[in-house]
């Protein structure tokens, strides 16, 4: 019993000495770390960690755990990509703006324990690490919980590794260049050196950054910083950006290799101003890459440790807040503008900068269309069909003008398509104005055309004809429609009213003898009852008589006759009479028919009724008293006289 007792407490004497052994272990391996560092150097990172740590907090989106997100996947046959909905449901949720941090680069060259390592997490927490021949991230994934910096969230983006085998080449393409317009800030990681393959990876990148470069396109769309990370522990007397500049120079190119060209074209555009890029140096953290997972940072190069709490400060720095359009892409912005790039992407056997030109430049091309319409609908129809025309052609410039004023891309190659359909929806909507115009022209000339016929119809029925006042008519209603009448309907209905006003005169001039005979047959009768019973004037009414029987007798003498009595000097003098009697530029007695018949009924009356004349003294007499007793005086003296009588 003593015995058992007794090894039980050496066992956990033992057990406490090793812990301290261990413990001690660490603070001297700690210390020699120190003593080996640079003082200066160390003094700057624990300033800058200080700041860090004042400036960065988390932004907990999933409260439950934070892990990768997938968020774009592969389609079954490794040629498209395709969302998912978790990650971007968890996108959404995101209130900030947002700066997109995505690390690109070959398989197996260690993008996922970097990002874990900007992190601060575990293989098994952080992004999957792998150690197979193939690749390990398939697609495009996002950590869950972003950082919080300056303001805006900051997001880490883990992508499928270039060249593995396995999937097509244009899959590769297509993850780059989705990479390339999502981010802010794209880490290219590359191990040891900067190979040409490298470079020609980023000849999406160099025709996006010629696109939008210039004319302020810049805050339309923002370019991602690039940042050349090189992981080499041996840099030969040179640093990263040394190396990277040399990488970056242009070959000779003695037999014109096309594709050397295109390198040297790359190169040129790389270290051009309008590509912003940099570069940053890591050494490896240990020998035994295969083991770094479970290695902590105490076991980890104390260089290594330096350089990645540099590179984490300078991410940061870099990581500014994604810009489209002039606005700050928060969560449901960036999700919508993700649709339309990855839509962009997909177009086509390979994404071009066309594709995803063409995805920015249609809503600006609707914009204008929608503008365009708009002030076609504005225009009051009908109009004439050149007016129209030039119209169209003065608001068409200005739609063009207003699509080159927002679009993005510099060359001409690149609008071409989008200034083809500008050209066919604008068509469009001319065509639709045109036919409106003819539809208003039409309504608006028939309508005319519609009173032209009632006036002429009533010319034909005035009670006292007359040449010249259905002339004038027509002249006025030729006037007015002429006037008023405009649009490609106008010579159309112009010919009906030239063919309908021909008919309506030959049909008035026909009429028009026999009408003024039977009128003057009818003044001759009139004056022939007038002399007689009326006026007793036996001279009234003898001219009566020669008058009709003028014109019942005289007609008879031209049947067998190959001439007319309307062909007549007399007859043709008398029309022009009647004419100036019946309308002329004092009045038209037509208007004054039932005035002038008014005062033959008055005269009639006056000569023929003794108790009008005396009804008329007797109310103009009361009026006039001189009037009035001349009245009763005369009245007084017929009833004396009939009394005598």
């Amino acid at each position: 019993m003593y015995d058992s007792s007794t090894r039980k407490k050496r066992i956990h004497v033992l057990k406490f000495f090793l812990q301290c052994y261990v413990i001690l272990f660490s603070i001297i391996a700690h210390v020699k770390g120190r003593i080996g560092s640079d003082p200066k150097s160390d003094n700057n990172n624990n300033n800058n960690n200080v700041e860090e740590n004042n400036i960065i907090r988390p932004l907990s989106i999933n409260a439950e755990s934070r892990h990768p997100v997938l968020i774009v996947k592969s389609s079954a046959d490794y040629t498209k990509l395709q969302l998912v909905d978790e990650g971007i449901e968890l996108l959404k949720k995101i209130d900030k703006p947002i700066a997109v941090v995505v690390v690109i680069g070959p398989y197996r060259s260690g993008k996922s324990f970097l990002l874990n390592q900007l992190l601060g997490v575990g293989c098994k927490e952080g992004f999957g690490v792998g150690h197979q021949r193939h690749a390990q991230t398939k697609g495009i994934w996002m950590w869950s919980e972003p950082q919080i910096a300056n303001g805006h969230a900051i997001m880490y983006i883990d992508t499928e590794g270039f060249e593995s085998t396995g999937k097509a080449a244009v899959y590769d393409d297509r993850i780059f260049a989705l990479s390339t317009l999502f981010s802010s800030l794209l880490i290219y990681n590359l191990p040891e050196t900067v190979r040409e393959a490298d470079i020609s990876k980023l000849s999406f990148a160099v025709e996006l950054a010629q696109e939008f470069s210039g004319r302020g396109q810049q805050s339309q769309f923002q370019m991602p910083h690039l940042m050349w990370l090189i992981q080499r522990d041996f840099l030969e007397g040179q640093s990263v950006t040394n190396m990277v500049e040399a990488a970056l120079k242009p070959v000779a190119n003695p037999d014109n290799d096309p594709s050397l060209t295109h390198l040297n074209t790359i190169r040129k555009e790389l270290t051009s101003t309008h590509t912003n890029h940099s570069a940053f140096g890591l050494i490896q953290p240990h020998l035994q890459r295969t083991k770094l997972c479970e290695l902590k940072d105490s076991e980890l190069e104390p260089k290594y440790i330096k350089q990645r709490e540099r590179l984490r400060i300078k991410v940061k720095q870099l990581a500014a807040a994604k810009l489209v359009n002039n606005q700050l892409m928060h969560g449901g912005e960036l999700v919508e503008f993700l649709k339309r790039m990855l839509k962009a992407v997909n177009t086509g056997k390979i994404p071009t900068v066309g594709s995803i030109t063409d995805t920015f430049n249609k809503r600006i091309l609707d914009s204008c269309v929608e503008h365009f319409k708009k002030d076609m609908k504005k225009l009051k129809l009908p109009k004439e069909t050149s007016t129209l025309e030039k119209i169209y052609k003065h608001r068409y410039t200005e739609a063009v003008h207003c699509y080159h004023q927002d679009a993005f891309g510099n060359s001409k190659k690149i609008h071409q398509n989008m200034l083809e359909m500008l050209e066919k929806k604008s068509k469009e909507a001319y065509q639709y104005r045109v036919q409106a115009n003819v539809y208003q022209s039409g309504i608006l000339c028939e309508r005319l055309y519609l009173n032209c016929q009632a006036e002429s119809e009533q010319m034909l029925k005035m009670k006292l004809p007359s040449r010249v006042r259905f002339e004038t008519n027509m002249e006025n209603c030729n006037a007015t429609y002429v006037k008023t009448c405009v649009g490609p309907s106008k010579t159309k209905y112009f010919r009906m009213l030239t063919k309908l006003q021909g008919k309506e005169k030959q049909h008035f001039l026909k009429d028009y003898n026999d009408r003024l005979m039977n009128g003057l047959s009818l003044i001759s009768f009139g004056c022939l009852m007038g002399g007689r019973f009326i006026f007793n004037s036996p001279l009234f009414e003898l001219f009566g008589w020669a008058g009709f029987a003028l014109l019942e007798l005289y007609p008879k003498m031209f049947l067998f006759s190959s001439t007319s009595m309307y062909e007549q000097k007399w007859w043709i003098t008398m029309s022009k009479v009647w004419e100036i009697a019946v309308f002329n530029e004092f009045y038209d007695l037509n208007n004054i028919l039932p005035q002038f018949y008014g005062m033959l009924i008055f005269i009639v009356l006056w000569q023929k009724s003794k108790y009008f004349r005396a009804c008329l003294k007797y109310i103009f007499g009361c009026c006039c008293p001189k009037c009035c007793c001349k009245y009763c005086k005369s009245n007084k003296k017929a009833k004396v006289d009939r009394h005598i009588v």
